[in-house]
C-alpha cells in the first residue's frame, strides 16, 4: 500500500478500487525463510460499483490508522473526477502541514490525486494520537466543483 515507487500510486488504486471482484497474491520464500518475491493479480476483474460508506477512497482512510500504515505518500480517489486544479491542504493538530502534489492521474481504477507529506520517509510511532485534517478542494466531478474534508488519526496500536 505504500506505493512510493510510483507517483500515480497505481498499485494502491487497483487494490482499493471498489468494483474489483477478485484479486490474488502469492509469495515465494527464500531458503532463509524471508520473503523473496511477491506477485499481485488485480486488473480486469470488475463488476458494478458497490455502495460504500464514502463516495471517495482515501489512503490513509478517515479514522484511526496505525502509524506503520501511514506512509509518506497519501492519496484521494474519486470516480470521474478532474484533479487538474485541485488543491490539497493538511493540518496536523491545527497547524499547516507541508506537502507536495506528486500526481493527478486517471486510469488504473478511479481518478486520483497523490501527495507526499513533507518530512516523512517512514512514519514514526507517535507518543500520543495525532489527528490530521485533510482538505481536497476545487475538484471537478461531472461538471460540478466540489470540496472534501476528512480526518485521519495516526495511532500507535501498542500504546
Amino acid at each position: 500500500m505504500s506505493d512510493d515507487n510510483t507517483s500515480s500510486v497505481g498499485h494502491r488504486r487497483w487494490l482499493l478500487y471498489p468494483p474489483t471482484l477478485k484479486m490474488g497474491t502469492g509469495d515465494v520464500k527464500a531458503q532463509t525463510g524471508t520473503l523473496d518475491a511477491n506477485s499481485l493479480w488485480v486488473v480486469g476483474n470488475t463488476g458494478p460499483r458497490p455502495a460504500t460508506r464514502t463516495e471517495y477512497i482515501a489512503w490513509p482512510p478517515a479514522g484511526f490508522v496505525p502509524f506503520m500504515n501511514a506512509y509518506k505518500r497519501w492519496s484521494f480517489s474519486l470516480p470521474n473526477a478532474n484533479f487538474a486544479n485541485a488543491v490539497v491542504t493538511m493540518q496536523k493538530s491545527g497547524q499547516s502541514q507541508a506537502l507536495t502534489i506528486v500526481s493527478r492521474s486517471s486510469g488504473s481504477g478511479d481518478n486520483t490525486i497523490a501527495w507526499d507529506v513533507t518530512g516523512y520517509s517512514s512514519w514514526p510511532a507517535p507518543a500520543t494520537d495525532i489527528t490530521y485534517t485533510v482538505n481536497v478542494s476545487n475538484v471537478v466531478q461531472n461538471g460540478q466543483t466540489r470540496s472534501f474534508s476528512y480526518q485521519v488519526t495516526v495511532i500507535d496500536p501498542s500504546r
